[in-house]
């Protein structure tokens, strides 16, 4: 509620504000006239990030124009999740009156009990340097606080650094290869870094707003600016989740010992801290489903408006380029380089459903990701083969049970059944065979005290194991995956 409640209220205030100025200001626009309703679609279509107007962006006076790219940015899919984790972490910051980031010893009366692990290692013989190294990573409440910390620092400064990269980019771009008849809008000419500001801010946050009332028609043949706007839009919706979870792996890599446990903590809860982040398997399904998407978009357009009469003036490699912008854009941003309406019917069909139908629907398919399980059955044969080691007992013991039930799970009768159903048992069996191939593997591996390179073979079973898991969720969620709405 206090999310629709700010949303609505964002594009009241907005188109208020944009109907004054258009209105009443000395610095409006005498060649447009705006009524309340315009501006208020227009502002909403901005915060909620839609990309609609029924209004000239490139007609309206900068004031406005920077209101609505203000509007465009607090509401963006990115800076809009940040809110919660100020809520959230506020709430942990203080629990009972106590600080919960405190570092100075305020804590030590408190019950240590939230950390079992650490109270089990306490009482073993552990050396004085172990127990001394052990005692700065921080409880449980103080490492729940400082992950929604970390989660607000890091969003916002990838925010910042893919807007800073673009802005340079395109700025410079344009101010070095075009002169100022080539960017005229109206009887003035727009200056580069306006330009470039414009396309950063609603291009990352899905609005494509353009300051010239042609779209972006006139940068059609350069290759260089089409790449890089395409590239902002993609990182402000569908990589991005990919981005920020290598950022957030690369931070954890460079940093000291004793906090790398905050970035395990927030790659292990991820999604329930952010919905900018996803697990590993799904983040995998989430970029692999992109691109398929955007291949999808790509070949309906090159089979059914490669030889178009309307594309005919183009070369060939520009009408290329034009069809992987369009399939981009029409997407999320909309900026548009060539008329929609020159595409056939059943393009523009295909670039609809394309609209509708987002990544993040597979990325629900399975609550439990594959790092689960693939890490329960490292920790599972590594105890076993310490267990086994202390105790004099021969480490593959516990193979032939497993083999046993493997055995009764392969004898079970398929017949009689649809083929669905075979399909999922069959694959069912397939992932009971990898895993007790995996079992065996960490045994050995546990028990090869000298080891330190994962082999091949263990990659290709992680490799194989999460192609069973990918197969079985989509065979299982096939119709929801089509009627589920966009998220």
């Amino acid at each position: 509620y206090i999310h629709m409640g700010w949303f609505l209220i964002s594009s009241l205030l907005g188109g208020l504000i944009v109907w004054l100025i258009e209105n009443y200001s000395s610095s409006r626009n005498l060649q447009i006239k705006v009524e309340y309703i315009d501006a208020w679609f227009v502002s909403s279509t901005c915060v909620c990030s839609c990309g609609l107007t029924t209004l000239d962006f490139a007609k309206l006076s900068q004031a406005s124009q920077i209101i609505l790219m203000f509007f465009t940015f607090i509401s963006g899919v990115t800076i809009s999740t940040l809110p919660a984790l100020v809520v959230k972490a506020q709430t942990h910051r203080r629990v009972e009156g106590v600080t919960v980031d405190d570092d100075h010893g305020e804590l030590e009366d408190e019950n240590d009990d939230e950390l079992p692990t650490i109270n089990i290692r306490r009482e073993r013989n552990l050396p004085e340097h172990i127990r001394n190294r052990l005692a700065t990573l921080p409880n449980a409440r103080q490492l729940r606080y400082r992950a929604y910390i970390t989660c607000i620092v890091l969003i916002l400064a990838t925010c910042f650094t893919i807007y800073t990269i673009m802005f340079f980019a395109i700025g410079g771009w344009i101010q070095t290869h075009y002169i100022s008849e080539q960017l005229l809008q109206g009887n003035s000419t727009v200056n580069p870094w306006y330009i470039s500001l414009i396309v950063t801010v609603t291009g990352f946050n899905q609005n494509g707003l353009s300051p010239f009332s042609d779209g972006l028609s006139r940068f059609v043949f350069d290759v260089y600016l089409n790449i890089f706007v395409m590239i902002l839009v993609m990182s402000g919706t569908s990589l991005f989740p990919f981005i920020l979870r290598n950022v957030v792996m690369l931070v954890r890599y460079l940093s000291p010992w004793r906090h790398k446990v905050i970035f395990d903590y927030i790659l292990l809860n991820n999604h329930r801290l952010s919905t900018l982040l996803f697990p590993a398997v799904q983040t995998r399904i989430y970029l692999f489903v992109t691109v398929l998407l955007y291949i999808i978009g790509v070949s309906i357009s090159l089979i059914l408006d490669l030889k178009s009469e309307h594309f005919a003036i183009y070369p060939s490699g520009i009408r290329f380029l034009i069809f992987i912008f369009q399939t981009v854009n029409t997407r999320f941003a909309g900026f548009q380089t060539v008329d929609i309406n020159f595409f056939a019917t059943a393009t523009l069909l295909v670039y609809l459903l394309l609209m509708a139908t987002k990544p993040q629907m597979l990325c629900a398919l399975d609550e439990s990701p594959l790092e689960l399980s693939w890490l329960a059955l490292q920790a599972q044969e590594e105890a076993q083969a310490e267990t086994n080691s202390m105790l004099n007992i021969d480490g593959s013991s516990g193979l032939p049970a497993r083999g046993s039930r493997l055995g009764s799970s392969l004898s079970l009768s398929t017949s009689g059944v649809l083929p669905m159903k075979h399909m999922e048992r069959f694959l069912r069996r397939q992932s009971l065979v990898t895993k007790n191939l995996v079992r065996l593997q960490f045994s050995n591996l546990a028990l090869e005290d000298g080891s330190n390179h994962r082999p091949r073979r263990l990659r290709n079973l992680r490799h194989r194991l999460f192609l069973i898991y990918f197969a079985r969720a989509i065979i299982k969620h096939t119709f929801s995956f089509v009627i589920l709405t966009r998220t």
